[in-house]
């Protein structure tokens, strides 16, 4: 992986001019009850409501920070897909 143009400000923003994968691999396979290899990557996130979160915070804490991303390129990947479904 290659990345240039980082600039980062600290607790407001990260923008990358472009991210270069080299040579990337990916094997995907959707299993016999239709789940797949990349649900074991997903954190579950808790079912709390918005207004929940926002009570709990103090005001102007916790921004989300601002992240830009110009390019993907992908050069030379390669991919093993099956279904088993």
């Amino acid at each position: 992986v290659v990345v240039d143009g980082i600039n980062y400000q600290h607790g407001d923003s990260l923008s990358i001019d472009k991210v270069n994968l080299l040579q990337p691999y990916v094997r995907f396979m959707i299993n016999d009850d239709r789940t797949t290899n990349v649900d074991d990557l997903l954190i579950p996130q808790p079912a709390d409501s918005g207004a929940q979160s926002t009570a709990a915070k103090p005001a102007g804490k916790d921004k989300p920070l601002g992240i830009h991303i110009g390019a993907i390129a992908i050069n030379d990947g390669s991919a093993n897909f099956a279904d088993f479904s």
